[in-house]
C-alpha cells in the first residue's frame, strides 16, 4: 500500500488510536524536546501527521514549519492549531524536497515516529544532515520493530509482502544509532520511551 494512501485513510482515526495506549510516551516526547529548543529556534517538523507533538511544542520556539505527505493528517493538525490559536506554525502537504520546505532555514529538524516508514533512510538523513546549521539538532522517536523477534513484528512483515501495509524498516535500537550516527550526527542523547517495542528517543547534534 501507498504509504500517502495508508495515513490518509488512518488520518480520521489516528489520535484516538494513540493517545491511550501511547500517551505517556507521546508526553516524553514532548518533555525531552523542549530541552533543545528556546524562542529563537526555527524548527521542522518532518513527518508531523496530526500535529500531537508540533502543537505543543510550537508554543517554546520561534517559526515552525510542519510537514506531512497526508493532507488529511495535514487538515485536522491546522484545525487543532487554529483551537489552540497558534500563529507561529505553518503546515504543510509536502515532502522534505519541496522548494517551499528547502527554503527554510532551520535550527532544529524533527521527525518523531518517522524514519522505520522511510525506504531511503541513508538519503533523508544526509538531506536533513545538510539542510542543519553547524550546533543545530536532529530530534527523532522511532519504533524498534527489530528489536526482537515478536508476534507483531512477524505479522507486520507479512502485511507488508501481502501489501497491505506501507514500507516499515525492522530496526534493533544498535542499528537505528549507528544509522544516525553513519549520516554524520553526534548522539548525545538516547532513551527508551515505551517498553516494547522500544520508541526510541534520539537527540543527535551536527558538530
Amino acid at each position: 500500500m501507498k504509504a500517502k494512501q495508508f495515513w490518509n485513510n488512518r488520518a480520521a482515526g489516528y489520535d484516538a488510536s494513540v493517545q491511550g495506549k501511547y500517551a505517556e510516551a507521546y508526553r516524553k516526547t514532548i518533555e525531552i524536546t523542549r530541552q533543545y529548543l528556546n524562542k529563537e529556534s526555527r524548527l521542522l517538523d518532518y513527518g508531523c501527521g496530526t500535529g500531537i507533538v508540533t502543537n505543543q511544542i510550537a508554543p517554546d520556539v520561534g517559526p515552525v514549519t510542519a510537514v506531512d505527505i497526508s493532507e488529511n493528517m495535514i487538515a485536522i493538525a491546522r484545525q487543532k492549531a487554529a483551537e489552540l490559536n497558534l500563529s507561529n506554525v505553518t503546515y504543510l502537504d509536502a515532502e522534505l524536497t519541496d522548494e517551499k520546505v528547502q527554503s527554510g532555514g532551520y535550527d532544529v529538524i524533527s521527525t518523531f515516529n518517522l524514519l522505520y516508514f522511510v525506504e531511503d533512510l541513508d538519503g533523508l538523513l544526509r538531506k536533513i544532515y545538510e539542510m542543519l546549521p553547524q550546533g543545530g539538532y536532529f530530534l527523532s522517536v522511532t519504533d524498534c520493530l527489530g528489536e526482537k523477534d515478536t508476534f507483531k513484528s512477524l505479522v507486520i512483515s507479512l502485511l507488508m509482502k501481502m501489501k497491505l501495509l506501507p514500507f516499515m524498516r525492522l530496526f534493533s535500537t544498535a542499528e537505528l544509532v549507528k544509522t544516525i550516527e553513519n549520516a554524520g550526527f553526534e548522539v548525545v542523547k538516547v532513551e527508551n520511551l515505551f517498553d516494547s517495542p522500544p520508541n526510541l528517543y534520539i537527540a543527535a547534534q551536527k558538530s
